[in-house]
């Protein structure tokens, strides 16, 4: 028995520890075979090429995920884009296409002290408003930025000095050719640094003026509050509007302010109007720019009906031949606000179609390149100006406005077009 039992207790532990090694292989099994589940899920999947179909390419599926999270950023990018600064700059080159044309001076063939006298008078105010537009962008823009100076030297400022050097060179040659000027490379330079070749690229220096200046330019917008804007604002109105009206209506030109106390530096396009761009932008928010709006247009209008009025005046009784722009000038500075405020209450902080986002970006990337081109056109190439006279040469007077605005609009698009040609090739889009 105890033989029989000693087996029976061996075999029975021998089966125990067959049973335990058996238990033991299979949760070796499971665990392992869980493992390799989890390194499975855990390991990039291989990429399997698919074809595009929309491109007709072939792509990887991490290729294929990558471009559709590109393309729904650039969605959000394009449905976040402030569209009314593409506005700003299609009215901004529109306004002075203008000044550049007839239109410009239609009031002076109206009769003095008329409806029509004061209306095309507040257009031509407008009109003059156009390239301040464009500095009250570039501050809206430009001044929140943080960059070295090297950046700004190589990216901007050698940008605009070759903008205005081939554009110089250009108008140069096209003088040469018509006999108007001779071969000098000094004359060239000298006309370079001294003064512009064509009349509307003036505007150029001006803004290389303003790139020159933005390291201080930045810190002292981005560190001024917003009472310190009101003021300087405040004080442009009374300094450039309301105290040349007192010199001339109280004081008859006899008594001006003491030049020692002029502060034109700071009144001037380098500084006040991208700070006045920058604070409507960056700091104004829109439901206290739609309750401002109002007040400055009433404003607005109140002072160019006083400009009307006193070019009226001194064109009649005073001096039949006076510089007009003497009183247009005085309402730019409030008519180019009262201009940014409307672009940014219709149009700021709203969503818009892709299509219409395309579109209107499309044309305002073309607006540089119409404002360099476009004296060529009026003054360079005589084939315009042979059809306009040819069409609109016998309307005379205020009926003038029809053909003036239709001829600009066909200065537009004889622009836009060369431009749009040009800024297709990829690296003259970034420079023109």
């Amino acid at each position: 028995m105890s033989d029989r039992h000693q087996e029976n207790s061996h075999k029975k532990g021998t089966h125990s520890e067959n049973m335990g090694k058996q238990v033991l292989h299979r949760e070796h099994s499971h665990k392992e075979k869980v493992h390799k589940e989890e390194i499975h899920r855990e390991s990039p999947k291989k990429d399997h090429p698919e074809m595009d179909i929309v491109n007709n390419e072939v792509m990887t599926g991490t290729e294929k995920a990558a471009k559709k999270s590109k393309k729904k950023k650039s969605a959000r990018s394009e449905g976040n884009r402030e569209i009314y600064f593409d506005v700003l700059r299609i009215a901004a080159i529109v306004l002075v296409l203008f000044s550049h044309t007839e239109g410009y001076e239609l009031y002076g063939q109206c009769e003095t002290g008329s409806f029509l006298y004061g209306l095309y008078m507040m257009f031509s105010i407008a009109a003059l408003c156009g390239p301040l537009i464009f500095f009250m962008i570039s501050g809206s823009l430009l001044l929140p930025k943080e960059e070295p100076l090297s950046v700004l030297w190589k990216k901007r400022i050698f940008r605009i000095f070759s903008v205005l050097f081939v554009f110089t060179l250009l108008y140069y040659i096209s003088d040469i050719m018509a006999g108007r000027d001779e071969i000098n490379v000094f004359t060239f330079l000298g006309d370079l640094y001294a003064k512009e070749r064509v009349e509307p690229l003036w505007y150029m220096y001006a803004y290389l003026g303003i790139l020159i200046c933005l390291p201080f330019l930045r810190p002292m917008a981005q560190n001024m509050k917003d009472r310190d804007f009101i003021y300087l604002l405040s004080m442009a109105v009374i300094l450039k509007v309301i105290l040349p009206e007192i010199e001339e209506k109280i004081f008859l030109g006899r008594f001006s302010l003491n030049s020692s106390f002029h502060i034109e530096w700071i009144l001037v396009s380098t500084v006040l109007y991208p700070l006045a761009g920058y604070y409507i932008h960056n700091r104004l928010k829109r439901e206290h720019a739609i309750k401002l709006l109002p007040i400055v247009w009433v404003v607005n209008i109140i002072v160019m009906i006083v400009i009307a009025c006193n070019t009226a005046y001194y064109t009649t009784y005073v001096e039949s031949v006076k510089v007009y722009t003497n009183y247009l000038s005085w309402g730019t500075y409030i008519n180019t606000i009262a201009i940014f405020l409307t672009a940014k209450v219709l149009f700021g902080g709203k969503a818009h179609s892709d299509k219409t986002v395309k579109v209107l970006s499309s044309i305002a990337g073309c607006t540089f390149g119409i404002y360099l081109i476009h004296p060529a056109v009026l003054d360079r190439i005589t084939f315009f100006g042979k059809v306009k006279d040819a069409i609109f040469g016998s309307v005379e007077g205020p009926a003038m406005i029809g053909p003036e605005l239709l001829w600009i609009t066909v200065l537009f698009v004889v622009c836009f077009i060369p431009t749009w040609l040009i800024r297709r090739i990829p690296f003259m889009r970034k420079w023109l």
